[in-house]
């Protein structure tokens, strides 16, 4: 709804999903600055330096898939405007490591794991040493 609100600044003052209170809006101050370290499909990181807590927002896609860590803590990936990745840093010179790692994915790789270790448990199951009778 605040993204539809009449007068709404999404630049200045992006709707972040489940933060209960985010760092206040204001504008960057010098020494302030985020660059990129590096940036794949999967995997994306940032340098940011901040002279107080800020709000880092990422312009992608937001799904429920990405995973963060910041200064190699995890950190939760908040939906901003509905549409964007946005993660709390802190005050000073951060690392932030953004990756997608969906569930789909994971839940898929342990059916996978599990499929195999019955196919070997039915294979070495098999009763050994009787022949074929003609």
């Amino acid at each position: 709804r605040a993204v539809l609100a009449p007068g709404a600044d999404l630049e200045k003052r992006p709707v972040i999903e489940g933060m209960a209170v985010p760092p206040p809006p204001a504008p960057v101050e010098d020494g302030e600055s985020v660059a990129f370290v590096s940036f794949a499909r999967n995997r994306v990181e940032l340098r940011a330096v901040a002279r107080r807590p800020r709000l880092l927002v990422l312009a992608e896609a937001y799904d429920a898939g990405w995973t963060a860590r910041v200064n190699a803590a995890p950190a939760r990936v908040h939906p901003a405007n509905h549409l964007f990745r946005a993660v709390a840093v802190p005050a000073g010179q951060s690392r932030v490591v953004f990756e997608y790692r969906p569930r789909s994915f994971r839940i898929g790789a342990w059916v996978s794991l599990l499929s195999l270790a019955a196919l070997a448990a039915v294979a070495f199951a098999r009763p050994k040493g009787r022949g074929c009778r003609p």
